[in-house]
């Protein structure tokens, strides 16, 4: 997941219109131009459970989450997982087929799931102008998600289990492989979760209007209701309130919000675990700050270590 806008892997623009694909739906068509790593296969097998991930080369939360779901799948392959890594058509942006094996020689056996390039699509401009191929358009295109990983658990039956972020999808996967899923009640919470990302909407609002009372009976009500159980949107609620300057009760309504993403991920989102460190300077502990921090670049490589480092960098540079 990441909160940081000078990264190239940004939160894309949501867009208004409702998803199409629920949590509860049968899973769309998959298609895939040609399998890069693992067992070809035309269809999703069934019987089992599927983690369907959609990853690009330049994301820097993509990569950091390829140990976990090389864990999923070595822990629960044998129970019948198949991890899928789906990545989208080439882009201007230097994810390309050369890239992408690039990135496979360098990980080598640590990466123990398949991984796939998408089929071409019929569309030119793909989803949201950035993402282009035929398996992505429909899932992700299809859920109105803003940003990548973002992964698709797909239960025995074929119908969409979760739609989350790989860090967050554990249970999920364990309760469809032992029978434990209860289809109807994680329907009706991701319905309450896309109505409490509209109010979230909301929350920004207030905040650049200068409206902070506003802003702060809102943000509660969310962190205590159906936020409380994703990271995606609790960080993208702290990040608001770090980003319009959070002070006494509004930074501590942020400091909540990025220690409970944080939990929810394992605290192995080094974006996740970024942003609280940020928030913990903010607020003048600068010893956890800096331990928190440390995690976060111990997660991260590349051009996603350097912003994080950055960041807080700029945080600490503050006047107090």
């Amino acid at each position: 997941m990441l909160w940081l806008a000078a990264l190239a892997c940004v939160l894309l623009q949501q867009a208004p219109e409702e998803p199409a694909l629920r949590v509860g739906d049968a899973a769309p068509a998959f298609a895939v131009d040609r399998w890069l790593r693992g067992e070809p296969r035309a269809t999703l097998a069934p019987g089992r459970v599927h983690v369907v991930e959609f990853w690009a080369t330049w994301c820097g939360p993509c990569l950091a989450d390829m140990p976990h779901l090389s864990r999923l799948q070595r822990e629960l392959g044998a129970r019948g997982l198949d991890v899928v890594g789906v990545a989208p058509r080439p882009d201007e942006w230097g994810h390309d087929l050369a890239s992408i094996e690039a990135l496979l020689a360098r990980k080598g056996d640590e990466l123990t799931y398949s991984i796939a390039l998408d089929a071409e699509s019929d569309s030119k401009d793909g989803y949201q102008g950035v993402f282009h191929g035929r398996t992505i358009e429909a899932w992700m295109g299809g859920a109105r998600v803003g940003a990548i990983p973002i992964a698709f658990v797909v239960d025995r039956e074929g119908r969409i289990a979760a739609i989350a972020p790989p860090l967050e999808i554990d249970g999920v996967v364990r309760a469809c492989l032992d029978g434990t899923f209860d289809r109807a009640r994680a329907a009706a919470e991701y319905r309450a979760l896309l109505a409490a990302r509209q109010a979230l909407e909301q929350v920004s609002a207030h905040l650049k209007a200068g409206e902070s009372e506003l802003a702060l009976a809102l943000s509660h009500e969310l962190l205590d209701g159906p936020l409380w159980r994703d990271a995606r949107f609790l960080g993208a609620l702290a990040n608001d309130w770090y980003g319009a300057g959070a002070s006494g009760e509004g930074l501590a309504l942020a400091l909540r919000a990025a220690q409970r993403a944080s939990e929810l991920t394992q605290s192995a989102d080094p974006g996740a675990l970024g942003l609280l460190a940020r928030l913990r300077a903010r607020n003048g502990e600068l010893a956890e700050a800096e331990r928190v921090q440390a995690l976060a670049l111990a997660l991260a490589e590349g051009p996603f270590r350097a912003a994080i480092e950055r960041e807080f960098a700029a945080e600490k540079a503050r006047p107090r």
